[in-house]
Order: C-alpha cells, then sequence, then structure tokens
C-alpha cells in the first residue's frame, strides 16, 4: 500500500473519550480528510492549502449533490412503488369493473332472454317485475289492466261473468314482491296521472316531450324522434324512432294529483304504456280457422289455374310445332302471336289474425330515494315494454295457430263422422246395447216391474254404452283428452262443469276471486282421470258428506241444460263433447229422478205410517171412552139393582171387571200395529229443496 492509501485509510488514534475527541474521530471529519490529504499528496498542488480548501469544498458540494441523488433516487424508488400499488390497484378495479360490467351485461341478456323465450306472461310478469325493479334500481314495479271492475263477493250462484261490474278501471294484477300491498287494488278513474295513458285524447299534449321532461312535469310522450340532414341523398330515407307513450312525474309530492296507496314520500314515477294486441279468444281463433281454409282454397284454385295455363301453353306450342313440321311458316308466325302471357299472379296472402288490443299499464316509481330515473333507465324501461309486447304478441300468435291447427283437425274428424252417418250407427248400436242388457238372464228372472225404475235403468244403461265408447275406443279417448291441448276451449261451462262433477275445486280451475273457468290452470285436470271418475260414478243410492254449493247436482244439471239449444252446433263442431254432454245429462237426470223415486218411496211409507199413528191414537181414545161408558151403564145398573133388592129384601152387590171388558173390547176391535220409523235419505249432492220436495 502507498503512502496516499495510508493517507486515504487514516483515523485518528486518540483514546481519549473527551466529547471533542469523538468528534474528530466520527467518520465524517476523519474519512473526509483522510481522501483530502490522499489526494493532496497524489497531486501535490503548488498551493496545497487552497487546493485543500477547494477540496473540501468540493467534496462537500459533492457529498450533497449525491445526498439529494440517493434522495431522489429513495423518492423515486417510493413514486415508482406507488405507482405500481396504484396501477395494480387500478388494474384490479378495472377488472373487477369489467367483471362487474360482463356479469351486467350477461344479466341483462339473460333477462331479455327471458322475456322473449316466455311461454306465460301472467305466470311471469311478477319475476319480470321484479328484475326490472333491480335494474333500474327502482322503489316499485307493478303492471295494471285497464277493464271492467269485479266484485269482491262472489258466490257460486253466479254465472262465469257474475263478477264483473259495468264500470271500468286500472286493476293492478302484476307487481315486485314488496309490492304485494297492490294486488287487485284499482286506481279510480280521475285519480292520479296514469289515466292520460288511457284517454290521451282528453289532454293537451302538443307540449314538447324533452321540454316538459326538463322541467320536471309530468309527460305525455307520444313524439316521433326524425332525424334528417340537408346532405342526405334521395334515396336516404328519413330515420323514424318511435317511443312508447309515456307519464313522467319527476317529483311526485309536488303533484297533487299523484294517487298514493301508501305514505308520500320523495321520488319519481313513470307510466308506460305496455298494451299489446291479443289473438287468444274465441272470436280470433274462428277468423284465423276461416282465413285459413280460405287461403287453403285459394291456393289450390290459383294453382289449378296455372297448371290450366300450363297446358294450353303447351297445347298451343304443339301447335305451333307442328305447323313448322309442315314447312307453314306464316301460320306458325301468326300462331306465335295467340300465345298467351306468362302467368304472374300475385301470391296468395294469408290474413292477419283478429286481435283485440289489451290494455295494459307499466308504472315505476322511486318513492323513499328523492331520485330521478336517468336516462338510460328509461330507455332500458321502454326496451323492456317494447320486448314484452313484440314477444307476447309473437306468442299468442303461435299459440292460436296451434289451436287453428288443433280444431282444423278436429273439423276434418267429425266431417268423416258426418258422412259416414256415424251417429246414426252409434244410436243404433245404443239401442241394441240396452235392448241385449235387458234380454240377460238377470232381468230374465227378475223382471222389473215399475215404469219408473224401467226407465231409470234404461237411462242408466243408455249412459254405460256412451261412457264405454270412450274408455274402449282409442280414436274417440284420444279427441277427448286432445283438448288439453287447446290454449283455450269453446263451450266452456261444459268442461268447468265436468270438473266440478268429479270433484276438482273451484279454486283450481277458475281466474281468481271468480266463477270464470280458466283453461290454462283446468286443462291440467283434464286427463283419463276423468273418465275414469265418470265410470266409477254411482247415480242410484243415498250419499253422505259434504258438497261444495257448485257442485251441487242440480247447479250442473241445469247448467249443462243451458247447452241443449246448442246441441247441434257441438255436435257439428265436436263430436266427442256433445257424446260426453249427452252422458252428463243423463247420468244427472238419473240421479236426480233416483233421489225422487227414494223419496217419494219414503213419503209414501212416512204417510202410511202417520194415517197407522192416528188410527192408533182413534182406537185408544175409543177405547177409553167405551170404557167410560160401560163402567158409568154398569154403575147405573148396579144402583137400580140394588134399590130392588132393597125392596126385596135380598142382597146384591157387583164389581164391574175392568179386564173382562177390555179383553173382549180388543177382541172386537184388532190392535192397530204401528210400521217401524223410518227417515229420508241423505243425499248430500243435490239442493233438495230446489227439487220441488218439502220435507
Amino acid at each position: 500500500m502507498d503512502f496516499a492509501e495510508h493517507l486515504k485509510n487514516f483515523k485518528f488514534n486518540y483514546t481519549s473519550s473527551h466529547p471533542d475527541i469523538e468528534y474528530l474521530n466520527s467518520s465524517k471529519v476523519t474519512h473526509t480528510i483522510s481522501r483530502g490529504l490522499s489526494e493532496l499528496y497524489k497531486i501535490q498542488p503548488k498551493n496545497p492549502v487552497t487546493f485543500l480548501a477547494n477540496w473540501l469544498l468540493n467534496e462537500s458540494r459533492s457529498s450533497e449533490i449525491t445526498k439529494q441523488i440517493e434522495e431522489n433516487k429513495k423518492i423515486k424508488e417510493e413514486v415508482v412503488k406507488n405507482y405500481e400499488v396504484i396501477k395494480a390497484k387500478r388494474e384490479q378495479e378495472a377488472k373487477i369493473l369489467h367483471e362487474q360490467n360482463l356479469k351486467k351485461q350477461t344479466e341483462l341478456e339473460n333477462f331479455f332472454n327471458k322475456i322473449k323465450q316466455c311461454r306465460d306472461f301472467d305466470d311471469n310478469l311478477n319475476p319480470f317485475c321484479e328484475e326490472l325493479k333491480k335494474f333500474v334500481n327502482a322503489t316499485g314495479v307493478y303492471v295494471s289492466v285497464y277493464d271492467r271492475k269485479r266484485k269482491s263477493d262472489v258466490v257460486p250462484e253466479d254465472d262465469e261473468n257474475g263478477h264483473l261490474l259495468e264500470e271500468k278501471a286500472l286493476r293492478y294484477i302484476h307487481h315486485c314482491i314488496d309490492h304485494q300491498f297492490m294486488k287487485n287494488k284499482y286506481l279510480e278513474p280521475g285519480n292520479g296521472i296514469t289515466y292520460k295513458l288511457i284517454f290521451p285524447a282528453e289532454e293537451n299534449t302538443a307540449l314538447d316531450g324533452e321540454n316538459n321532461l326538463n322541467q320536471g312535469e309530468d309527460n305525455l310522450n307520444q313524439n316521433i324522434e326524425v332525424t334528417n340532414t340537408s346532405n342526405q341523398n334521395d334515396s336516404e330515407k328519413v330515420k323514424i324512432k318511435e317511443s312508447l307513450p309515456e307519464v313522467y312525474e319527476k317529483e311526485v309530492v309536488m303533484k297533487q294529483e299523484i294517487k298514493f296507496f301508501r305514505e308520500p314520500r320523495l321520488g319519481c314515477y313513470i307510466a308506460v304504456d305496455m298494451s299489446y294486441n291479443s289473438s287468444m279468444n274465441n272470436d280470433s281463433l274462428t277468423s284465423a280457422i276461416s282465413n285459413f281454409l280460405d287461403y287453403r282454397a285459394n291456393i289450390a284454385a290459383q294453382e289449378e289455374r296455372r297448371k290450366q295455363h300450363e297446358l294450353r301453353v303447351a297445347e298451343l306450342l304443339k301447335e305451333r310445332v307442328d305447323i313448322y313440321m309442315g314447312n307453314n311458316y306464316e301460320e306458325a308466325a301468326r300462331s306465335g302471336e295467340d300465345l298467351p302471357e306468362p302467368f304472374n299472379e300475385e301470391p296468395v296472402q294469408l290474413q292477419d289474425f283478429l286481435r283485440t288490443e289489451k290494455k295494459l299499464i307499466l308504472s315505476i316509481d322511486t318513492l323513499g330515494q328523492d331520485r330521478e330515473l336517468s336516462e338510460e333507465e328509461i330507455k332500458f324501461i321502454h326496451k323492456t315494454v317494447r320486448t314484452i309486447k313484440s314477444t307476447w304478441e309473437k306468442l299468442e300468435d303461435g299459440l292460436l295457430i296451434k289451436d287453428r291447427d288443433l280444431k282444423i283437425e278436429f273439423d276434418e274428424v267429425n266431417r268423416g263422422l258426418n258422412e259416414h252417418h256415424t251417429y246414426d250407427k252409434i244410436q243404433l248400436e245404443e239401442e241394441k246395447y240396452i235392448k241385449e242388457h235387458f234380454d240377460s238372464e238377470i232381468y230374465k228372472e227378475n223382471p222389473l216391474k215399475e215404469e219408473k225404475l224401467k226407465a231409470i235403468q234404461t237411462e242408466l244403461t243408455r249412459a254405460k254404452f256412451i261412457l264405454k265408447s270412450f274408455l274402449e275406443d282409442e280414436n274417440i279417448t284420444e279427441l277427448f283428452l286432445k283438448f288439453s291441448e287447446f290454449e283455450f276451449v269453446k263451450y266452456e261451462i261444459l268442461f268447468q262443469n265436468i270438473l266440478y262433477f268429479i270433484g276438482v275445486h273451484n279454486l283450481d280451475i277458475n281466474e281468481e276471486n271468480t266463477n270464470h273457468l280458466h283453461w290454462k290452470k283446468a286443462k291440467k285436470f283434464w286427463n283419463f282421470k276423468v273418465l275414469e271418475k265418470l265410470r266409477d260414478y254411482k247415480p242410484i243410492g243415498p250419499k253422505v258428506g259434504k258438497t261444495n254449493p257448485y257442485s251441487y247436482g242440480n247447479r250442473i244439471l241445469n247448467n249443462l241444460e243451458s247447452l241443449s239449444s246448442k246441441r247441434e252446433e257441438i255436435r257439428s263442431e265436436f263430436f266427442v263433447l256433445d257424446r260426453i254432454l249427452e252422458f252428463m245429462l243423463l247420468i244427472l237426470k238419473i240421479r236426480r229422478d233416483d233421489i225422487l223415486n227414494r223419496r217419494d218411496e219414503i213419503t209414501e211409507l212416512i204417510e202410511k205410517r202417520n194415517v197407522a199413528i192416528a188410527n192408533h191414537k182413534e182406537r185408544e181414545e175409543r177405547r177409553i171412552k167405551e170404557l167410560e161408558e160401560a163402567k158409568n151403564s154398569f154403575s147405573s145398573n148396579n144402583i137400580q139393582n140394588e134399590l130392588d133388592a132393597d125392596q126385596e129384601n135380598n142382597q146384591i152387590s157387583q164389581e164391574f171387571n175392568e179386564e173382562e171388558f177390555l179383553k173382549k173390547w180388543d177382541e172386537d176391535n184388532p190392535h192397530i200395529g204401528l210400521p217401524e220409523e223410518v227417515f229420508y235419505d241423505e243425499d248430500c249432492d243435490f239442493e233438495i229443496e230446489k227439487l220441488g220436495i218439502t220435507i
């Protein structure tokens, strides 16, 4: 090591613990001076003191710079570290936001897919309301229908339309989970702002919708958004976007017209017209069948005209060929002028379905949130309503096509039955079946003597024959069960009362709080078990238990007899329905007649017993009376005898023999036996008083 290195590494070696010595021994002093002396020794300048002073000054500055650099480096490292942390945090947040957006987008896509794939909006509008509430962060979402008001106290005696009143109002029918309280409540005409969608012509709706929105006033939005520029070519079309009618109020508590079903709270309210054109009714089905049959006939006629045209063209061309073959070119040219024009009739078009508007309103509020709906939320609401409307209409059109094709299939079957005189043949087979029944050994040994019993047994045999065909003929069974494939049925009263008859509860097959059949619910019960229960029904004899009022046999019979005037119509449309109707009428009349016959028999027995009781009472009274008379006569005779005996000094004393008198009286007036007391049978399935019977 050279001397410069020794200087550089020089250290004071004082062992004293004096503070000044300790300070001089610190690395900042000894290390710096040692390095300066080392540099001085290596360079050996002319002015060593100046050099050393300058070196120390530069070293001081260099140390500060180095220190600053080190500090800056640390700061930079800290900044970079913080940046990496923030960057990672932002990337994580962006990732989470992206995942949330993907999740939300997926949820939105699933929501609209559910709507588009929905096969029953009546059952799914409540869940859709709940999901819509979540997507727009609403307080309440609910749907109302504008139709005739309903009675709250429907009784079994009311007919299928007995629940309907004349006046109309908005009735809430669907809702999100926490708005169950809205169900079946009415918004009376004149209340609220929603009726502006029902009666828009009565309101002044000429104001600009967007301006109204900005002013915070209720807005009836039926605008058409038109986009057009002067640079558009003539071939370009004006972009038109129709928005759904709506009413929107930003601050509901400021609007006196608003109807609150609970306590008023801050927030906004929007109602959007969700009305759609329904094709689910019998008029639409009848029209669809007629139009489709005309369509098929017109296609067949057009095809026939096409064939005739082609044949005519082929004949003319053949004539021309024959003329050419004879080298008669002038005649060939003239014949070419007579060729008909190409067949160019317009394709036959199938007429659109007959539809009826169903007036629905979707309502949404943010009560309690004190906020308005954003533009995006309102757009989303409109998109949801448009999707529901279009999907609902397409769904009903598809279901109508299915019912149309089913009904045409029934019509073809009925037409075949009529062409083969099936009904007449069945009647002949029925009479033959009845005759064979009464020719059996049972009736030969024990023939029915009473005409009433014979009539009942005849009708019972007829009913068994009808049901036998349903149970044993696969074709008839299939037609009977095929009604469950219909979306709605004609002659609802027949289906309803058959289901009542076999014990199905009215709540399971009717619209809520009505006596109107809801076939979508009822058709779940229309299966082979219906036939089995009809087969197992015993119309003869007492029936004990409890019967629901709507299931009383006399009521069902009255309801079915109301179809008697339509029997020919029913038979021409649905042969199997006419047969099952005939069975029901037979079996119910048999049941009624059996009740009447048994009650007549019991009434006769009761009357006989009452006569016997009266005769017995009269005999007892006469017995007592004659006994008293005999006693009195005996006493009178006995007194006279005693007087006569006294005159003759004879003693005569006799007593009246009551036992001997009664014995002889009973022999002369035999005892009247009382028939055993009898009671009416319990027949719980009929309203006895409605049969004209007085008990």
